[in-house]
């Protein structure tokens, strides 16, 4: 193996094990200024666990899945069509309709966790930001293969290899909204200790 080789297989390496810190975002809001809290990970990135640890201290508090609410979302529309680009971005347009919709309601106490939130930005960009900037976030940091190590253990009987793919994919686009979060000098940022 050449030494530019090494280079680069380390590099990939140190890409894909590498957890980030967790950082919360505005997070003196929850729960007694706002009542919502987004948490946004990767699949995999034990989002609900956390959602759950916190319900136990606020148990008036919703939790609500968006990877549930694509799932549903996608089992409708294969139905009707194969899945393409359009039927996705159809799917993240309705689920951002959601969002808007269900935080509308301000006297409820909700947890809302997944994985779109970054895809929502790609899809809005920094409009999206700014719809965010009135809710507190947790921003998970863990790295690609963990994420993926965590799916299989949960769906040991479909988990597809594609999936550490796209962890991977989705570790870099990720990382990009997260940076661009963190990087607004008007957020309250954290390093939140799980």
């Amino acid at each position: 193996m050449s030494n530019t080789q090494f280079q680069k297989t380390s590099f990939l390496l140190e890409f894909l094990l590498r957890s980030d810190k967790n950082y919360g975002v505005n997070l003196d809001l929850f729960p007694n200024k706002v009542k919502t809290l987004f948490i946004c990970g990767l699949s995999g990135s034990e989002k609900q666990m956390l959602a759950d640890r916190i319900k136990k201290n606020i148990p008036n508090c919703e939790i609500i899945s968006l990877d549930q609410l694509w799932t549903k979302q996608m089992e409708k529309n294969i139905l009707k069509t194969k899945i393409d680009e359009n039927v996705s971005k159809t799917n993240l347009r309705l689920i951002g309709d959601y969002l808007k919709r269900v935080t509308k309601d301000k006297s409820k106490c909700r947890i809302i966790e997944g994985v779109h939130f970054f895809y929502l930005y790609q899809l809005y960009g920094d409009s999206f930001l700014k719809y965010l900037k009135d809710y507190p976030m947790i921003l998970l940091g863990t790295s690609a293969i963990r994420s993926a190590f965590n799916m299989l253990k949960k769906n040991v009987f479909t988990f597809k290899f594609k999936n550490v793919l796209y962890s991977m994919f989705d570790d870099n686009e990720y990382n990009k909204f997260k940076q661009k979060l963190l990087s607004d000098k008007s957020n309250q940022i954290e390093e939140v200790k799980l």
